[in-house]
């Protein structure tokens, strides 16, 4: 008969055979988690800083100005490049330039009115923060990591995406809010900063049917409110602090899509680093953010009642004012954020190893009809 294989192994003497400790044969997938685990570790030991781009829906360079997420991003890239980090922060025309993200690390798109390709060969982390209407799942799940200024709505996501999903609200600069003090900025009792978008906006509406002494910025108010009331059409956002700090009470409103997918005005940020007082409409998750700080009226019959006793009563103001302050510093600024966004970059630096090593295909476009159907997503 055939004998077996026989072992390579020197046997060990009978005697010392029976006092030894059987060692269980491991399987095979212990060995790939084991190898998995090793490279892990080594490759997460970035060395020198890391390269990140910032895409955002910003059409170009020269109306970057009147957008509010390229001063988002500007202020992210501020605080990585504050850590020594390579930070930029790249147009909608940019971030379509073929070759743009060769030497990039991490692409961070704050996805809003637009989506664009992704790149294979970097870590591709979304952060949604306006627009929730207009996402298709299935544009969500190429991103590596996708980040939601909105708790209900991650909860939702979570449920429906393969991608990790975790809700990170928006936040502020506290370099630009409040900024330095300005002499010359008007001290308004009550401050609407905003654009018309067409309609007679409701707390606008029910401020002139209260008749307060209020102050519009923004644009498209003609022919619908009482030339008096419009006091500009922009406020430089280097200037906004300073107009903040001074308002006695600052009004708020929602989109209707970003009320209902819970996502917070990044206005109530920016103001409670001033130590502003804001009366706004109800969304979900602002007690949250800002529990006892920033009231909410929600109907014109609220909003009257709301608004007479804040202007009756300053003191009331200041003391939520300040506990908003209080609570930006303590959790929503930027540098708050990033610390957050740096800590995901952490958990997948292996992956980006692994993907340049296999030479992955360099794009996923956006699925089509990923921008401008409404409801895409749900």
């Amino acid at each position: 008969m055939a004998e077996g294989p026989r072992s390579s192994a020197v046997s060990a003497p009978e005697s010392e055979a029976s006092s030894t400790v059987p060692v269980p044969c491991a399987s095979p997938g212990f060995y790939v988690t084991l190898i998995w685990k090793l490279n892990t570790l080594m490759c997460s030991m970035k060395a020198g800083p890391i390269r990140i781009a910032i895409q955002t829906s910003t059409p170009d360079r020269k109306q970057s100005a009147t957008w509010g997420d390229f001063h988002f991003a500007s202020s992210l890239a501020k605080e990585l490049q504050a850590l020594g980090h390579y930070a930029r922060v790249d147009c909608n025309a940019d971030a379509r330039t073929i070759g743009r993200h060769r030497e990039i690390d991490v692409v961070l798109t704050l996805l809003g009115l637009y989506d664009f390709p992704v790149d294979q060969r970097t870590i591709n982390l979304a952060w949604v923060i306006s627009h929730p209407d207009r996402l298709a799942h299935a544009a969500l799940d190429r991103y590596d990591y996708v980040f939601v200024a909105s708790r209900s709505y991650a909860g939702e996501l979570r449920e429906q995406l393969t991608t990790p999903v975790q809700a990170l609200s928006q936040a502020t600069d506290t370099s630009v809010f409040p900024g330095p003090p300005r002499p010359d900025t008007p001290t308004w009792p009550v401050l609407f900063v905003g654009n018309s978008r067409k309609v007679y906006r409701w707390m606008v509406k029910a401020s002139v049917r209260a008749k307060v002494d209020l102050a519009i910025y923004g644009t498209l108010w003609d022919n619908i409110v009482p030339a008096r009331y419009i006091r500009g059409i922009n406020i430089p956002n280097a200037d906004l602090g300073a107009y903040y700090s001074q308002a006695g009470i600052l009004l708020n409103d929602h989109w209707d899509t970003m009320k209902e997918f819970g996502f917070i005005s990044n206005r109530l940020y920016d103001a409670g680093a001033c130590s502003t007082f804001v009366l706004t409409d109800a969304v979900r998750g602002l007690e949250l953010d800002f529990p006892g700080s920033h009231d909410v009226a929600d109907s014109e019959e609220e909003f009257m009642k709301k608004i007479s006793f804040y202007l009756e009563h300053p003191e009331e103001r200041r003391r939520r004012g300040e506990l908003a302050r209080e609570q930006v510093h303590h959790s929503h600024t930027f540098r708050h954020r990033v610390a957050t966004l740096l800590d995901c970059i952490e958990e997948l630096w292996p992956l980006l190893r692994l993907r340049r090593t296999m030479g992955q295909d360099r794009f996923s476009a956006a699925p089509s009809g990923f921008v401008g159907q409404r409801g895409a997503g749900r």
